[in-house]
């Protein structure tokens, strides 16, 4: 069986898709039209997974077959099959562009007393909404 390195394999996309959510940069076209923040955070989550992957292979390259750091980039180009990965990044693009992602400034805890998103939590005419809908004045 080879389920153990594509599960694997999928601990490493799902770590990189994690710490990529952590960062700031992920939130940076939140604001624009729809289109620029999908097309953003699937570039941007491909590109960490690209890396991670890569590093995956540099790390097993180095610490698990023990050759020299400064063969890594020869060996891959002559013995790595660049298809299957490219293929199989191509799938991880086209995962990211098609699932549902929604900008961060659309989840709003704290509203304005006119049920619109509250840029100053602090305002007096703000209001944290709880996960169960109530309401309390906040200030």
């Amino acid at each position: 069986m080879r389920s153990a390195p594509v599960t694997g394999a999928a601990l490493v996309v799902g770590k990189a898709v994690l710490v990529a959510n952590a960062t700031r940069s992920i939130r940076r076209y939140d604001r624009a039209p729809l289109i620029r923040p999908i097309l953003f955070k699937a570039a941007f989550y491909w590109a960490v997974v690209f890396v991670a992957r890569l590093l995956e292979h540099w790390i097993r390259f180095w610490l698990v077959e023990h050759h020299p750091l400064g063969t890594f980039l020869p060996h891959m180009i002559a013995t790595f099959d660049w298809h299957r990965f490219i293929a199989i990044q191509l799938c991880i693009f086209v995962l990211f562009l098609t699932t549902r992602q929604r900008p961060s400034s659309t989840i709003c805890s704290v509203k304005a007393s006119s049920g619109t998103c509250c840029s100053q939590p602090d305002h007096p005419s703000c209001r944290w909404t709880g996960g169960n809908g109530s309401s309390s004045a906040s200030g």
